[in-house]
């Protein structure tokens, strides 16, 4: 077994099970972080790009095993027998998100997509509005007059 060095670690408790959570180093965040909005996690469809994802986060969590060493949750196996369910490996990837990416902590995700939604309604109104007001104008041009004029 390797030495396990974890950037920052702290440890937390899920689920009555204790995690050492840490920070991802600069280049594996960047890594991280530039797939997220690609890969909507857990959608069946893209599992393919989620499970690699979800192995990367989790490198950079450990437990404490026998003579107080650290294992790093590094591949299937350890992931389901540290987690136990799904629903602490969910809390515990939220917890990592939190821990590494600051418009994931205190709400503020919530916050900021809810502001981005705003933003989407009122672009989407506007291209409509643009759209319907062409498609009337172009309505008026196609149309003729089926009464022949009297001059």
């Amino acid at each position: 077994m390797s030495i396990v060095h974890f950037l920052e670690p702290k440890t937390i408790t899920i689920d009555e099970r204790d995690f050492i959570i840490s920070k991802f180093d600069a280049l594996l965040g960047l890594e991280i972080i530039s797939q997220i909005p690609t890969t909507a996690w857990f959608k069946q469809a893209d599992w393919k790009f989620t499970e690699p994802l979800i192995l990367k986060i989790l490198s950079c969590v450990g437990v404490t095993i026998a003579n107080d060493q650290k294992q790093a949750l590094t591949n299937r196996h350890l992931i389901n027998s540290h987690c136990g369910n799904w629903e602490t490996l969910i809390k515990l990837l939220w917890a990592m998100m939190e821990n590494n990416v600051s418009f994931f902590q205190n709400g503020r995700l919530s916050t900021s997509l809810e502001a981005t939604a705003q933003n989407i309604v009122q672009w989407i109104s506007k291209i409509s509005t643009a759209l319907s007001g062409q498609s009337l104008l172009k309505a008026k041009q196609n149309s003729t007059n089926s009464e022949p004029s009297i001059l």
